[in-house]
């Protein structure tokens, strides 16, 4: 007998999807049709991941899924799947500290190729001071500081009067 995230990772494996980056070395399907499919299943099997409580065993195929989804997902094309799967990651990694550090590493690693607001909300969040200290973090939240599109205090003071 399979666990439900065990089966769930089977069906919706996002390495099969048209999903995929154009670097990650496999053949992307262009159908419009086909990716909505697939990005639908994704996204449903992230919301769930985040909304639900799940067995140690399922919460590790979920975890698995949810990195992959994060290392494989073509970020240019869809980034709020990205910082999605990069939440439920973050979610269901909480029970074991070493887990929650090898997580918010690879989160930090993709999160780096994100950009402007999409960055910011990606590093929003509870992070273990193991992370939060770390020079991959650093240079994110430098990145922050200097993105004008993020950080422009000229603008945020003139909408204040």
């Amino acid at each position: 007998m399979t666990s439900r995230g065990a089966t769930i990772r089977q069906a919706t494996t996002p390495t099969e999807s048209p999903l995929l980056s154009p670097t990650s070395g496999n053949t992307s399907i262009t159908s419009e049709k086909t990716t909505a499919s697939y990005l639908g299943v994704i996204d449903g099997v992230l919301d769930t991941a985040l909304r639900l409580d799940w067995s140690t065993e399922d919460s590790a195929s979920l975890l698995a899924y949810a990195l992959s989804v994060c290392e494989h997902v073509d970020i240019a094309r869809f980034p709020d799947t990205v910082k999605k799967a990069m939440a439920a990651a973050s979610n269901l990694s909480r029970g074991n500290e070493a887990l929650r550090i090898h997580t918010e590493q690879e989160i930090l690693r993709r999160a780096a190729d994100l950009d402007g607001y999409d960055l910011r909300d990606a590093l929003n969040g509870d992070w273990l001071p193991q992370t939060a200290t770390t020079p991959a973090m650093a240079q994110l939240r430098l990145r922050q500081v200097r993105d004008p599109r993020v950080n422009d205090r000229l603008t945020d003071l003139g909408s204040l009067g």
